[in-house]
């Protein structure tokens, strides 16, 4: 996967379920942490804290949220995209507004 820059904005695709679906910014990659192959430290884009975290590295217990910041491998996020500068991007609107 590619490498994510500090500041650029993701999206939470995996990890605790309440967590999915919240928009993150990358704060910083710091590579091979502990038992992350990946890690990445996000911060909530809204700043309000995660609804829940992992209690521990065993992953099979949760805590509610009580940080905006947290450490996440990188398959767990998506970075967000700006679809006008993004030619790709471009291309795939416009072939979704000449299908309409």
């Amino acid at each position: 996967m590619s490498v994510l820059n500090k500041g650029q904005r993701c999206i939470v695709i995996a990890g605790c379920p309440k967590n999915i679906g919240i928009l993150v910014e990358v704060l910083d990659h710091l590579g091979a942490v502990g038992d992350y192959q990946d890690c990445y430290e996000i911060v909530t884009i809204s700043g309000r804290p995660f609804p829940e975290l992992w209690a521990d590295a065993t992953h099979t217990r949760t805590v509610l949220g009580v940080s905006s910041n947290a450490l996440t491998e990188r398959y767990k996020i998506r970075p967000l995209i700006d679809l006008s500068s993004n030619a790709d991007a471009n291309q795939a609107k416009q072939e979704i507004v000449e299908m309409n």
